[in-house]
């Protein structure tokens, strides 16, 4: 998601490689690490209409950027998929997305290059732990679950459920029963 700085004109993907010893990367921007959870001001700094995997459909991608440069984090929405249901929830996320984020039309978007610059605050949870190829376990990057205009504010997007309230620890005595059990 980071932008090389390279001001050879060959782009580094070009550059010859010669074994490690011949690196040299003072002109290559280190990369972002992933946002873990958590509530983060963002902004959309790359968007895009990119073909599924399968290649039967497409989705809008959001890749953000944390305001503060703590990470980044990336969205994608479905809008034509062989799935109906996948692209109504596609497109209810996008113009959730569009609402809070401030799109000056969140009917009708437009360019897509109208998603880059937008400001939106992103509430993440945590995801699943995994395990990488070298059979490191890692903490599970943060998996966006809504969107909000600013920081506190009610998440508008998926449902969050939350651990259910403590129960309320009643005084000893109301432990003692006054009437008779028949049985």
């Amino acid at each position: 998601m980071s932008s090389s700085l390279n001001t050879n004109p060959r782009k580094v993907s070009e550059m010859e490689f010669t074994g490690f010893d011949s690196l040299d990367l003072t002109n290559v921007e280190a990369g972002d690490s992933y946002l873990k959870a958590g509530q983060f001001r963002c902004e959309v700094v790359k968007a895009s209409v990119e073909q599924n995997k399968a290649k039967t459909g497409r989705f809008v991608k959001v890749e953000m950027k944390c305001m503060d440069g703590n990470g980044v984090t990336v969205d994608r929405f479905n809008v034509q998929n062989a799935n109906p249901k996948a692209v109504e929830i596609g497109l209810q996320k996008l113009k959730k997305f569009l609402i809070e984020a401030g799109h000056p039309n969140p009917d009708k978007p437009g360019d897509i290059n109208s998603l880059s610059g937008l400001k939106v605050v992103v509430n993440l949870k945590r995801g699943d732990d995994f395990v990488t190829d070298t059979g490191e376990r890692r903490e599970g990057r943060g998996e966006i679950v809504g969107y909000a205009r600013d920081v506190g504010q009610r998440i508008a997007g998926a449902a969050v459920t939350s651990a259910p309230a403590p129960a309320q620890v009643a005084p000893a005595e109301a432990d003692q029963f006054t009437d008779d059990i028949p049985f």
